[in-house]
């Protein structure tokens, strides 16, 4: 049985309706295509999906708390600079890098 169904979708928040839990994904908008939001949204029932486009705005409180912050390859220097405000208004958040597109994969990986 996979683990989203045991899980996930039968846990106190994904019940209760509330969505508790935030991701933030700091990349210029359109990044993300609507469709691919939509279905984050749809299987992770306890998550908000916020997009913003700097690492300043990332930088601030949410009605929910963060969980995962996934930075644009080019959002990485900025958000090294600021990691001690991520830190401090996100301390629970894992943070992840978008991998745009396949072809570059070991060139992102090299330069960062």
């Amino acid at each position: 049985m996979p683990i989203s169904s045991l899980y996930i979708h039968t846990s106190r928040m994904a019940v209760s309706g509330k969505r508790q839990r935030a991701i933030v994904v700091v990349a210029p908008r359109g990044t993300i295509p609507q469709r691919l939001r939509f279905g984050l949204e749809r299987e992770l029932p306890w998550a908000v999906f916020h997009e913003v486009d700097n690492v300043a705005t990332a930088c601030n409180t949410f009605p929910e708390t963060v969980s995962l912050i996934l930075l644009h390859p080019h959002a990485v220097q900025s958000a090294e600079r600021s990691a001690p405000q991520i830190r401090r208004f996100h301390p629970l958040a894992l943070i992840g890098l978008l991998q745009m597109e396949i072809a570059d994969a070991e060139l992102q990986t090299r330069e960062i």
